[in-house]
């Protein structure tokens, strides 16, 4: 039977050869059935991979097909007339490479033109025999235009990155007398070719390292690493210098102990770095920990994957759970993902990944598709900001990365979580210098109240938007006679907000990410006055209230020195607020109280001074979430696997029966809960979490009532 379909199979490439070769994927070599692609194949590796090759001989042409799982390589070498400068169109659907090899006497390397073929899920090859049937190939392009087409075509990836801004920034900081530091990259892959004279300048031989066995840093059979590293060097050029760290020969076996060894490799520079791993693996803790620990000095981006899928693969899974590692998918010139992307809420980011043109292991000149090679785009983007600001951590980086990203409407609900960093976002190098300028700029104008007491809650107001702000780590520096300390900035509604330390007199600087605001502001305590009620509000700015919401309650005189103040109830019950500054208070509404109807609050300080009384409505409970608890441990740290409680109040509503709750994820996500009741919901945590980190949950009930968000803390 299997010579039977080799004869066949042969038969059938003969009868197209003159015209185009179009092979569907409908017999079975050896028995072998890939579910990513629903095709048969030769089965070489293992599960999802496969290989198989075949050759024929016609007018002196050579044909070779490889396909890895990741990327298809079309390959035949020809004598062509008037062979020209490596060009592409870009117009592809599927995640192929097509290369024509061109020999001429005249020339010292090979040269190659790309066609433009549609092919979505047969894959057509257009064989040609010389450069003029190539240009007036079936495209419809004028003879006129098509060098201008490509040539223009072949730039469009790195002008879409609008690096310009960040490459004159780079030059005016020389310009100064400030000679930006070297920023190490290093390429995690299959090697890089580095005596190819396009890379070669930027290489650092010394650095590399082969983490596998009998094999040289400095080869790449696949071509893979070699093609990463000339994006890299085209983007970043003089202010990088690439590293290989060799972890697999091809795309079709990769270990995961060559990769944990390279990031250890890592681990060991001194100075900050960029990661680039443009392959994928399965979850392992030692893995992840390696990951983890390069949190302070190495910004990391990850392959998003090429199986089309609304899941990711290690280590590309990690990048929402850890700040300093940035998933990157690929989108076509369009702005739409690329059919061959993975994508979901998981993916952070996007680069134009489909025929990016570079070197083949050969010397010559390619074009490949897939997320590796949109993934050290974003990379190279990393680079040049620690070039431009080497103080900034990984962290900084991948923020500003993300702040300043292209928001692409196609991609709005494709790719990206609003809640982690934002929805269809494509890198912006422009974009990107713009956020971290904006941030270096920040700068505090006041903070209420003015002369604040010990323990009171200090809002900031600073020349920029809270909302902005709040999408970063932020800490106040205080400073004092005898003291310096950092405190973390709470984003309220009513602005950042941090409690005021017990000294008499401290100035105050603000850090975002690490970048320190450029001025500071000078705060003295103050005492006492008396107090006043002048409106009870929730949240939302009105005077209804469900059982277990916030009030805030606004007036003057709320604190006095060595003096507690209470929330008293009209039953004579004394509350302890949520925090208190002279002109506002914050309080838990008590759950016992009866819906709906009303409640009556005053303000209470231990001096014995009291407010007036204030009137609070009370409506229909809404569901809360007080804590969360680890069953099978105890604690509150979880590992993927292990059963919690979720405690609180109102998760079942008088119109719902205990299947109506259930826990949701900020991307949307459903975690169905073991048992419900009104005060306590019993979950698993999903297998797929990762060992370390963090998620965020909230109850949700069938009647569109949602409970606040709470964060669940990962440390298997």
């Amino acid at each position: 039977m299997k010579n039977v379909g080799i004869i066949i199979f042969i038969v059938f490439l003969l009868y197209n050869f003159n015209s185009g070769i179009s092979f569907a994927y409908d017999w079975n070599w050896n028995s072998y059935y890939n579910s990513y692609y629903n095709s048969y194949y030769y089965s070489n590796y293992f599960q999802n991979y496969a290989s198989w090759d075949w050759n024929y001989k016609s007018y002196n042409s050579t044909c070779q097909y490889n396909y890895n799982g990741y990327y298809n390589d079309w390959r035949w070498n020809n004598n062509l007339i008037n062979p020209n400068q490596p060009n592409f169109v870009n117009n592809s659907q599927n995640n192929s490479n097509w290369i024509l090899e061109n020999t001429n006497t005249n020339e010292t390397n090979n040269n190659q033109i790309y066609l433009n073929n549609n092919y979505q899920n047969d894959i057509n090859i257009y064989y040609e025999t010389n450069y003029e049937e190539i240009k007036n190939q079936k495209n419809n392009i004028p003879q006129s235009d098509i060098q201008t087409i490509l040539i223009n075509n072949q730039s469009q990836y790195l002008s879409a990155l609008n690096i310009a801004p960040l490459l004159s920034a780079l030059e005016n900081a020389k310009n100064m007398g400030v000679i930006p530091p070297k920023i190490r990259v290093a390429v995690i892959d299959s090697g890089i070719n580095c005596n190819n004279k396009a890379i070669a300048p930027f290489i650092n031989y010394n650095a590399s390292k082969s983490f596998i066995s009998s094999s040289s840093a400095c080869i790449d059979k696949s071509g893979h690493g070699t093609l990463i590293a000339y994006i890299i060097s085209q983007i970043c050029g003089q202010y990088c210098e690439i590293i290989s760290l060799k972890v697999m020969e091809s795309q079709n076996l990769v270990y995961t102990q060559p990769i944990i060894s390279a990031l250890k490799e890592i681990a060991s520079w001194d100075n900050k770095s960029v990661a680039i791993m443009s392959l994928a693996t399965g979850p392992d803790p030692e893995l992840m920990n390696a990951l983890y620990n390069l949190r302070n000095k190495t910004y990391i981006v990850a392959a998003a994957g090429n199986n089309g899928l609304d899941s990711l693969p290690a280590p590309a899974f990690y990048g929402i759970h850890m700040r300093h590692l940035t998933s990157v998918a690929s989108v076509e010139n369009d702005g739409s993902i690329s059919s061959y992307s993975n994508r979901g809420g998981a993916v952070e980011i996007a680069a134009f990944g489909t025929m990016v043109c570079g070197p083949t292991p050969d010397n010559g000149w390619g074009c490949s598709s897939g997320t590796s090679f949109a993934t050290p785009q974003v990379g190279a983007i990393g680079a040049l900001l620690f070039a431009l600001y080497p103080q900034a951590t990984p962290e900084l980086i991948e923020r500003v990365i993300l702040m300043g990203a292209t928001t692409e409407p196609k991609l709005k609900g494709v790719i990206g979580s609003s809640y982690y960093a934002g929805e269809g976002l494509i890198a912006n190098g422009g974009g990107a210098l713009t956020a971290l300028e904006r941030i270096k700029n920040v700068k505090l104008i006041s903070i209420s109240p003015q002369t604040p007491n010990p323990g009171e809650t200090i809002f900031l107001k600073t020349n920029e938007n809270d909302s902005w702000l709040s999408k970063y780590f932020i800490e106040v520096k205080i400073s004092s006679k005898n003291d310096t300390q950092l405190i973390q900035v709470t984003p309220t509604i009513y602005g950042l907000s941090f409690i005021a330390p017990s000294y008499d007199e401290y100035s105050i600087n603000l850090l975002i990410e690490g970048v320190i605001s450029t001025n500071a502001l000078l705060i003295k305590n103050k005492q006492e006055l008396a107090p006043q009620i002048t409106k009870i509000n929730n949240l939302n700015n009105t005077n209804e209230f469900s059982p277990g919401d916030t009030a805030i309650i606004l007036g003057e005189n709320f604190i006095c020195p060595n003096c507690q103040t209470f929330i008293e109830m009209a039953d004579g019950r004394k509350l302890t607020p949520l925090y208190v500054t002279s002109n506002q208070i914050s309080f838990e509404v008590p759950k016992d109280l009866p819906t709906p109807g009303d409640f009556w609050v005053r303000v209470w300080i231990s001096d014995s001074k009291t407010s007036n009384w204030v009137r609070g409505v009370l409506i229909v409970s809404l569901p809360q979430i007080v804590s969360v608890e680890n069953i099978t441990l105890g604690g509150q740290v979880f590992r993927p696997g292990d059963i919690g409680v979720v405690r609180g109040e109102n998760f079942v509503s008088k119109d719902c029966n205990q299947n109506c709750a259930s826990l949701e994820l900020p991307d949307g996500t459903i975690i169905t809960p073991i048992n419900v009741s009104n005060n306590e919901i019993v979950f698993q945590v999903p297998e797929t979490m990762p060992p370390f980190g963090d998620f965020w949950i909230r109850v949700s009930r069938s009647d569109g009532k949602t409970s606040n968000w709470v964060k669940v803390v990962l440390g298997g």
